[in-house]
């Protein structure tokens, strides 16, 4: 694996992982999976003990980097994996006093990250609609919601505001027939439907009144939108982590000259007890003074030599 892998070492670690977590280093800019991918790292280092006082120092200073970078500038409206991203986008057509009912259709990691999404903003019934039911049921209980099967549809179109899509079908799951009958028993209710399967899982024979459809298409064109924005945040996103880049390696200097204790102070002073002990008590005072004196400070230079140089 040398071949796919990279080194870094020093402060040129510390700032790829500052970048990593202000989102600057993912393909698309900005985008917040990655900052809990990295919690998610540091936590499971944490449980088996493998994180020391370095790394925890490094990855805290890096999770203030990746907060401060999307409070203080525009880098999150760049986040956007296609999940984020049309959330993102429908959230722009809510009203935010409303609580949308949300169909989702599907049971994939793409659904996954839509609801994860949507159970962050102010919603009401979230409905899940399956080929299998029973994998619908299971996959509603993290969000409180209710599963259905996919024969359910047409009454399903007729409870929701806001309908999102991604199966693996290779044919419409929801039909013309199926969507204009829905659309016409709504009363005029307006619909919105977020479409990003491929190929489509929503068939349509041109704009239809009381709906907005989004595909892949508008995902896309939303995202190069949030992207210009990123990349106008990346100067202030930099500064952000040059500062905290100094206070980190200002703080790790510090370290380079602080003893590695852990244990070995006290074995020395053991060793220097046992081995000086007996030599002591035939000495005479003064000699005992010195000697004691001179073999302490013989133990801290050493230990000034045994200094943190890794992680």
């Amino acid at each position: 694996l040398t071949d796919l892998m990279f080194v870094r070492k020093g402060s040129h670690a510390a700032d790829h992982l500052f970048r990593v977590a202000a989102g600057i280093e993912s393909v698309v800019l900005g985008e917040n999976e990655i900052l809990g991918q990295l919690k998610e790292a540091y936590s499971s280092s944490c449980a088996v003990k493998a994180a020391g006082k370095l790394l925890h120092r490094l990855f805290h200073q890096a999770f203030r980097v990746g907060k401060l970078v999307r409070t203080n500038t525009e880098m999150s409206k760049g986040a956007c994996s296609v999940a984020g991203a049309a959330t993102s986008l429908l959230k722009l057509q809510l009203d935010k006093d409303s609580r949308p009912t949300v169909l989702f259709v599907g049971v994939n990691r793409m659904i996954k990250l839509a609801a994860s999404n949507f159970a962050r903003l102010h919603h009401g019934d979230f409905l899940f609609a399956n080929r299998t039911p029973e994998k619908a049921a299971e996959f509603s209980k993290k969000f409180g919601g209710s599963g259905h099967s996919l024969d359910e549809l047409p009454e399903l179109l007729l409870r929701a505001d806001i309908v999102v899509t991604c199966t693996g079908s290779q044919e419409p799951i929801i039909s013309q027939e199926i969507l204009h009958t829905a659309i016409e028993s709504r009363g005029g209710k307006h619909l919105t439907i977020m479409d990003m399967a491929i190929p489509r899982d929503v068939e349509t024979d041109g704009d239809i009144d009381s709906l907005t459809l989004y595909a892949l298409e508008a995902v896309k064109a939303f995202v190069a939108d949030r992207q210009e924005q990123a990349r106008n945040a990346v100067p202030r996103a930099e500064e952000i982590i040059d500062r905290r880049l100094s206070e980190f390696m200002y703080w790790y200097g510090h370290l380079q000259h602080e003893p590695l204790y852990n244990g070995v102070g006290e074995s020395f002073e053991k060793l220097r007890q046992e081995e000086l002990g007996p030599l002591l008590k035939i000495l005479p005072p003064d000699m005992q003074y010195a000697l004691d004196k001179a073999s302490r400070r013989l133990i801290n230079r050493l230990l000034q030599v045994t200094t943190r140089k890794d992680s």
